[in-house]
């Protein structure tokens, strides 16, 4: 299945490092094994948006994919470079929501009007660190839950191991030694960056934190990391 969609390329390349992508007669099958809770590291991935025949095949043919899985959710994505996003009411009538990404890209960086100077911006490197890079995840996305927590617990334990392998680099926002704010920066092919993962802590937003480590970060991904772009995926759900 050839991708049109330079979000999807990205993203793609990227769940190879921690996700097993398999090609299929009508669809793609990503699968992270070791963590079921992740959604969008295990769903499925069609070339085009569904139609009005296709709630039943999908479902049925995610079914039959995860069926080893220990998941609790069901995810489909489609391949569309113009935002279309098919026929959807017979998903959302089950309950189902539809998630729309904005996607940017920069082959170069202007410094932000509002820079916080109070800020260090370094990679993430020591177990403190790490802990508070997943405790700070946790607090800006999760629920609360144990499934939660062990969802983020694997996750973050994957790209630690992927930083190791020079797939990626994890960097933080401190005051002094508090993070702040984080981002996963990618290695995402054709000297592509991606990204990824962008949290602030609640009680530190507007004060141009988030922008001055998108600023310094990518910064990094050009001059150390040698990207030439710099993508980024903007959730608008």
């Amino acid at each position: 299945m050839k991708i049109k969609s330079l979000s999807y390329s990205t993203l793609l390349h990227v769940l190879s490092f921690t996700s097993s992508i398999e090609e299929r007669e009508a669809y793609l099958v990503i699968r992270t094994v070791d963590n079921p809770g992740h959604k969008w590291g295990n769903f499925l991935m069609f070339p085009n948006p569904p139609q009005k025949q296709d709630y039943k095949r999908w479902t049925k043919a995610f079914k039959v994919e995860f069926s080893d899985v220990p998941v609790k959710h069901m995810a489909f994505a489609w391949d569309s470079i113009d935002g279309a996003s098919g026929e959807i009411k017979a998903f959302e009538e089950k309950g189902y929501y539809f998630e729309y990404d904005d996607i940017m890209v920069a082959s170069e960086v202007v410094k932000p009007d509002k820079f916080n100077d109070a800020i260090t911006v370094k990679a993430v490197v020591s177990e403190e660190d790490w802990e508070q890079a997943v405790m700070l995840n946790m607090k800006v996305s999760g629920d609360g839950s144990d499934a939660y927590a062990t969802f983020i617990r694997r996750l973050m334990t994957k790209y630690r191991e992927i930083c190791f392998a020079n797939q990626c680099s994890w960097i933080g926002a401190y005051l002094k030694d508090e993070l702040v704010a984080d981002l996963g920066l990618f290695h995402a092919g054709d000297l592509r960056g991606l990204a990824a993962m962008v949290k602030t802590h609640p009680d530190f937003r507007e004060q141009g934190i988030c922008r001055t480590l998108l600023y310094e970060a990518s910064l990094m991904g050009f001059e150390q990391m040698r990207f030439n772009k710099i993508i980024m995926v903007a959730d608008r759900a």
